[in-house]
């Protein structure tokens, strides 16, 4: 017993019942981050089903309103991605590209302004449809 309390005072504890409450702590500590491991390995493995998920689009060639000419109409395409809007609507001497209803870039040729649209909708998109 003299033994023991030797390296119980030896390790800062007052007495047997600190070790031992200390030792209980530690206990619940341990049991703790325990639980915590398994929830993040847990959430690990939902971030990586989401992100392997694909996310459908779709793209509409339409006729819309012209911004520059209201009573015209101006070529447009339309993709939609999980709820997010670009578009890219013909001028008469450019294309403006958008999201969400702001101006993401202006180009003069249409193959330009779809190559432009594929960079802006890529980080929304898995697979189009």
């Amino acid at each position: 017993m003299d033994a023991l309390d030797s390296v119980v005072t030896e390790y800062g504890y007052e007495d047997t019942e600190a070790l031992m409450e200390g030792l209980n702590q530690l206990g619940d500590a341990s049991v703790r981050l325990q639980n915590l491991r398994s929830e993040l390995s847990s959430l690990r493995r939902e971030v990586k089903e989401v992100e392997a998920s694909p996310i459908f689009c779709e793209t509409i060639k339409l006729d819309s309103a012209c911004p520059v000419f209201p009573r015209e109409t101006c070529r447009s395409e339309v993709t939609e991605c999980d709820g997010m809007s670009f578009d890219l609507v013909r001028q008469p001497s450019y294309w403006i590209g958008s999201a969400d209803g702001e101006t993401q870039f202006i180009q003069r040729y249409a193959r330009d302004a779809r190559k432009e649209m594929r960079v802006v909708v890529k980080p929304f998109k898995g697979v189009i449809g």
